[in-house]
């Protein structure tokens, strides 16, 4: 009865393992019109897969991105003398299991 309980354990233990633990994105969040800021999402893991995304679906219209691993530099293209975007970075480890999402928000303001 107890090797089967066991087994059961060991069976359960990779599913708790891959409940979201907390990422953090880090950086400078408050910009000037024009200006360009490096986030990075932690914890940085080069064997972790960083997928970045954004909460608008006009973000083109605003910034320019790019991404490398756990890094993202946004740069804003002063369209506007104000905006706001959403970043959100979801991290997995080497097998594919989700470790978590991070959110933060850039403000472009005066």
């Amino acid at each position: 009865m107890k090797a089967v309980l066991i087994s059961v354990l060991l069976a359960i233990l990779p599913i708790v393992g891959q409940v979201n633990s907390e990422v953090s994105i880090r950086g400078k969040i408050d910009i000037r019109p024009g200006e360009t800021t490096h986030l990075g999402a932690y914890p940085d893991n080069p064997s972790y897969t960083y997928v970045w995304d954004f909460e608008q679906n006009n973000v083109e219209a605003n910034f320019s991105y790019s991404t490398s691993g756990s890094s993202i530099t946004i740069t804003h293209l002063n369209k506007t003398q104000f905006s706001l975007l959403g970043v959100y970075c979801t991290v997995y480890d080497e097998s594919g299991y989700n470790i978590g999402t991070g959110y933060t928000e850039i403000v472009v303001q005066f």
